[in-house]
């Protein structure tokens, strides 16, 4: 963790005012537009309310342990919800990154572990699928009409459905 916030400093507090300086980090890298640093500070934030001791998220991720799963399931759970919420992008196929509460390679593991220990696994392949309408263009380049939105992001070197 870096950007002005000191691991010396979160180390000597109680995990619940770690939690809270967290996430008003997160609300202000938001507001500051640095989308990355926002979805690395949730990253974070998720896994602390796990209950887990650890201060970060492990690298690799296990079905068989019940805080990776309950963590995988809140990512889970807040893309879903803000993947089906109202925006300027409804209807369209392309959105960017930007919206995505966590960053993709984070969502795609907890879908995948989610999906590995699920019994509703077509609601999860869906999720997957929706995931891959996240693309990284700027937000005021991606248009918001769902023809225009289409034609613009084929034929992209990033464009999801080439590969």
């Amino acid at each position: 963790m870096n950007r002005g916030m000191n691991e010396r400093d979160l180390d000597v507090i109680g995990k619940e005012d770690r939690i809270l300086l967290l996430r008003e980090a997160a609300r202000q890298a938001w507001l500051d537009g640095d989308h990355e640093w926002m979805q690395e500070l949730n990253w974070t934030l998720n896994w602390l309310r796990s209950g887990s001791m650890e201060p970060e998220p492990p690298a690799q991720w296990s079905a068989d342990n019940v805080r990776h799963r309950d963590a995988a399931q809140r990512v889970v759970d807040e893309f879903l919800a803000m993947a089906t919420a109202a925006t300027p992008y409804q209807g369209c196929l392309y959105r960017p990154t930007a919206e995505l509460p966590y960053g993709r390679p984070q969502i795609e593991a907890s879908l995948r572990l989610v999906f590995a220990a699920a019994v509703q696994r077509n609601a999860l392949l869906d999720a997957l699928g929706m995931l891959h309408g996240f693309v990284d263009v700027p937000a005021a380049e991606l248009p918001t009409e769902p023809a225009a939105n289409l034609t613009y992001v084929h034929g992209r070197s990033d464009d999801p459905l080439a590969a």
